[in-house]
């Protein structure tokens, strides 16, 4: 049931969701994904209630209280692609909430509504590993990566700084409105607008990014702003759609002698990638 229910959380299309795997599961989970379901609800009834429909099919014994619900979501309408749902992750041990556009393809001004699988894929690994010192995002999206680093270590808000930051000031503003829904405000958490190559860049330990590798075009300013922010270390996560652009994002790091590793990332197995290419781990010492 886990998976269905992590599955069901993101909004994958309902063709996705293992049915098959949940005829057989106890009364217990039935309610408890209930639970989650009325949860899904006050943001897609929708959603919740084409779910309800076609588990009503394979749990004959289910109780009143699931076709109580059913009526009260039956008449309610599916959401725009551009529609804000508020979509729930498991990462690592996390539920982490966001509010997204789940169904929006990747277009002029709309990328930063959605959390994209390269996120996914860094968010979980950083479950892993313990980050120590001053921390830059760049190119947050939905914030997804820096909130999953803190749900991870919450007292690393101690001592050390978090700059969040984006070169879109919508998209900052997203990322912020994602943290406050996670966390509580925190001074020592700054969201700001960072454009590579131009503005003053905060000077940091560790650098993390996902999916910011998407045109040659923009490595050169990158790869300045790694060496603007004086940090030790990069974790950078990028899908692998275009060999010539990795290459020279490659050949950059290269360059300026730095020492790296890449390894493929694997995805939160609870969770669903419509990816049919692998997301790598860039791993790039700097001093």
């Amino acid at each position: 049931m886990d998976v269905f229910t992590a599955r069901a959380l993101q909004r994958v299309q309902l063709y996705s969701l293992p049915f098959e795997e949940v005829k057989d599961v106890t009364e217990e989970e039935q309610n408890d994904f209930l639970e989650k379901l009325v949860l899904i609800s006050k943001s897609n009834p929708y959603y919740a209630s084409q779910i309800l429909q076609k588990l009503l099919n394979i749990w004959p014994t289910a109780s009143d209280e699931y076709y109580e619900y059913l009526s009260e979501w039956i008449a309610s309408v599916p959401l725009s692609p551009t529609s804000i749902d508020t979509v729930i992750y498991t990462i690592g041990d996390h539920l982490i909430h966001m509010k997204e556009c789940p169904s929006v393809i990747a277009s002029g001004g709309t990328t930063g509504n959605r959390t994209w699988e390269a996120a996914l894929a860094l968010s979980e690994y950083l479950q892993n590993i313990d980050i120590k010192g001053n921390v830059l995002e760049l190119g947050c999206g939905t914030g997804m990566v820096s909130i999953a680093m803190i749900m991870k270590n919450k007292s690393f808000l101690t001592n050390n700084h978090l700059f969040i930051t984006d070169g879109d000031e919508n998209v900052v503003n997203i990322a912020e409105n994602n943290y406050n829904l996670n966390l509580p405000n925190n001074t020592n958490v700054i969201f700001q607008t960072l454009f590579w190559g131009t503005d003053p860049v905060p000077q940091v330990d560790t650098i993390l990014a996902a999916d910011v590798t998407y045109d040659s075009s923009v490595i050169p300013s990158l790869v300045e702003t790694f060496v603007q922010s004086g940090a030790k270390r990069v974790l950078l996560a990028a899908t692998r759609r275009n060999i010539n652009t990795l290459q020279t994002f490659e050949n950059s790091i290269t360059e300026h002698n730095w020492n790296y590793t890449v390894e493929e990332l694997p995805f939160p197995y609870r969770l669903m990638s419509t990816l049919s290419v692998p997301v790598l781990l860039y791993v790039i010492d700097l001093y």
